[in-house]
């Protein structure tokens, strides 16, 4: 009984979306594949004896003279003879079409909902002396058209099951996403490079050097992924560090604390500055209230018409004149 899973060009564009096709039929019907703009497709020969071509096999070398440069890829077939009495032979595809899924990728990996995903996808490590120390972490990355060789050679393709003879004739494979690598590989090695830098300080010097470390990080992940076809476009941290709540009240105590005495510090060296300030501010005063006095002194009411001898000693003894005389024996 004839098994095809593929047998035409129109069947074919309708399936691109799928994770592999296989071509197993009696008929040598023409069968197409669509290579869509973010991905890049790889031509790998089924069989093969040449030695040498074998021995690399699995080289970057051989990856890249294996690139389809066309967008719509036709595949080869070949016909595999049966040698039973009353059974046909099939045609089957004579080469390996693998697709490599280049969609740029961007994450926010974090513990709340502020992140690409919901689930917990944080990162917690450690200080020197083991204070938990938990943070988020922005990242942005590419496979360039250029690098996609390199990135199949070290990543390679999703696992295929084969249920069937038919599917044991797969037209094409799907190479690993960079978003999968992203979520698994380059995620695991961002938590290793920052438990790395951060349990080489104490938990007051890591705080102050948190700059520094992501430098540190930074160059690493993309040096480190560079050299297997990923280019990291952006990382950094997603948020502040985070401790636990009586560690984060201690900071936020002793840095209140701190500004307080800061401020009564400022004070206390701007306090002669003030007094000086204050003195001639007074001497201004009076230097104003005598330049307006006339030297008379204030007028009496209208209704007052004459004044006894009693007011004006009154007044005098007030100002420290008495209108008396002495008795000086």
């Amino acid at each position: 009984m004839k098994k095809f899973l593929l047998c035409s060009s129109i069947a074919t564009t309708l399936l691109t979306s799928h994770a592999s096709y296989a071509f197993y039929s009696t008929r040598d019907d023409p069968e197409f594949v669509i290579i869509q703009a973010n991905q890049s497709a790889f031509a790998i020969p089924m069989v093969g004896d040449n030695k040498s071509t074998q021995t690399n096999f699995s080289s970057k070398d051989f990856l890249n003279t294996a690139k389809v440069a066309t967008k719509r890829f036709m595949v080869p077939h070949m016909i595999v003879r049966n040698p039973n009495w009353g059974t046909s032979d099939y045609y089957v595809p004579s080469v390996l079409l693998i697709l490599v899924d280049r969609t740029p990728y961007m994450r926010e990996w974090r513990s709340d909902v502020k992140g690409t995903s919901k689930n917990d996808e944080g990162f917690d490590f450690q200080s020197k002396e083991g204070i938990n120390i938990g943070t988020g972490i922005t990242i942005g990355a590419m496979v360039k058209e250029e690098d996609a060789a390199t990135f199949l050679y070290w990543f390679g393709t999703k696992n295929q099951q084969f249920t069937d003879v038919a599917s044991q004739f797969a037209s094409t494979s799907q190479g690993k996403s960079l978003a999968e690598i992203m979520d698994t590989v380059v995620r695991g090695y961002v938590q290793s490079a920052l438990a790395s830098q951060f349990m080489r300080y104490s938990f007051s010097d890591a705080n102050a050097h948190a700059a520094e470390i992501m430098d540190n990080v930074r160059q690493d992940v993309i040096k480190h992924f560079a050299e297997k076809g990923i280019t990291i476009d952006y990382i950094g941290y997603s948020g502040p560090l985070s401790y636990s709540d009586v560690i984060q009240k201690s900071i936020d105590d002793t840095f209140i604390s701190t500004q307080t005495a800061q401020a009564s510090a400022a004070m206390i060296t701007a306090l002669p500055y003030m007094q000086e300030q204050a003195r001639i501010n007074v001497v201004n005063a009076e230097a104003v209230a005598i330049q307006k006095w006339n030297g008379q002194l204030p007028a009496l009411p209208a209704n007052v018409t004459t004044v006894g001898q009693g007011w004006i000693d009154t007044l005098l003894s007030y100002v420290g004149f008495g209108s008396k005389v002495t008795d000086k024996k």
